[in-house]
């Protein structure tokens, strides 16, 4: 317990360094993908993912035909949308990827690295989603690094049409966006689908309130 409570500007130099921070890590699954595709709930452990063989073979060989589009995972509350999502995405991942290999066998596999970024939208702004995307593509060196920090949907747009080839982005409950929800829609996955392929999980969307 300190004896005296000072307080001023931060100085940043008396930083701690995180000791448990690695430089190199692999990025990991958004939690709630990832306890979908294990159909597990929060604490609790396991693997009881089944079925869904047909949708998850026609998502793998969509994004193994390589063109830019948006293909929707779409239902009603509690029919699996994320499950099938975050299967595509742990599939994709290394760390989990290697779990699943050795428990289950797979009946549909988009290979390991084949999504290159995956966002949960509940509660995100279309900015906001873009910002998560272009992190993850900056830490997994799929771009350069933005000197003037996260890129908006243009600059992120700009920046993948550099590239040689095409990205497949996850966005995971488009509707949990509430009001953010048709702007994401239009305004950043429309945008991204002329050049990658996204997948949508997400319930059907009310129609757009005219301004």
């Amino acid at each position: 317990r300190p004896d005296k409570l000072m307080t001023g500007p931060a100085n940043c130099t008396l930083l701690i360094p995180n000791p448990r921070f690695r430089p190199n890590a692999p990025d990991r699954v958004v939690e709630h993908l990832l306890l979908a595709s294990r159909g597990v709930a929060l604490g609790e452990d396991g693997l009881f993912f089944t079925g869904r063989t047909a949708q998850l073979a026609r998502i793998v060989a969509w994004m193994r035909g390589g063109a830019p589009g948006v293909l929707v995972i779409t239902g009603p509350a509690g029919s699996g949308k994320s499950a099938i999502a975050g299967r595509i995405v742990s599939l994709a991942n290394p760390e989990e990827r290697a779990r699943l290999i050795a428990s289950q066998n797979l009946d549909a596999d988009p290979g390991e690295g084949s999504v290159h970024a995956h966002v949960h939208a509940r509660r995100l702004t279309a900015e906001g989603v873009c910002q998560h995307l272009d992190e993850q593509l900056v830490r997994q060196g799929v771009l350069p690094e933005n000197p003037g920090g996260p890129r908006n949907r243009w600059e992120l747009i700009g920046a993948i049409e550099k590239l040689q080839r095409r990205l497949v982005l996850v966005i995971d409950g488009l509707d949990e966006a509430g009001a953010e929800a048709w702007p994401i829609a239009e305004e950043v996955i429309r945008l991204l689908a002329t050049k990658c392929l996204v997948l949508v999980s997400s319930r059907e969307l009310p129609p757009r309130k005219q301004e």
